[in-house]
């Protein structure tokens, strides 16, 4: 994305959201979308602070207000997908998931995220599964080898788990 105008309201926005200060984001937000409504990035950022603040039903609202615009990207699907699990709408939230991972398979966080979800419903085999595509996806994930290796231990497949835990420590 080219460089406008809008870009230190969305730093801003960044910065906030990172000391949990979610209303003052919001307000850069605004600022940062009123001079470039079109940039997804904005989107995208608003959606995850909303998530983040668990106003889940507004993160909703402010995807579904571009979605049609941006419906090949990835982590608007995402985001919309995690504000539904959040409001605990686990069919919907997986199918935004699956969604994300059709249009960018390369991203571990997509997989985990699907992981995570199973793992909370109860579906270990799914779990495993998700985890074990992460870290095939970004073997250098830390984050992906740790729940891969928790998934491992819950499934009692304790010499699995050692492994990777011994990965995600190298």
């Amino acid at each position: 994305f080219k460089t406008d105008e809008s870009e230190p309201f969305y730093m801003l926005d960044i910065i906030y959201t990172s000391m949990g200060q979610h209303d003052r984001a919001a307000e850069q937000f605004e600022k940062a979308i009123s001079i470039n409504p079109n940039d997804p990035r904005r989107w995208i950022r608003i959606a995850s602070n909303f998530n983040l603040s668990g106003e889940y039903d507004k993160a909703i609202e402010s995807i579904n207000k571009v979605l049609s615009s941006l419906s090949n990207n990835a982590l608007i699907y995402f985001q919309l997908g995690k504000a539904y699990i959040g409001k605990g709408d686990y069919e919907k939230g997986i199918s935004l998931y699956e969604k994300s991972t059709e249009l960018d398979s390369s991203n571990s966080d997509f997989w985990k995220a699907l992981g995570l979800v199973y793992r909370k419903l109860g579906n270990q085999v799914s779990a495993t599964k998700y985890f074990e595509k992460a870290v095939s996806i970004n073997p250098i994930d830390y984050e992906a080898w740790m729940l891969l290796g928790i998934q491992k231990y819950i499934s009692k497949e304790y010499e699995n788990s050692v492994k990777n835990f011994l990965e995600a420590s190298s």
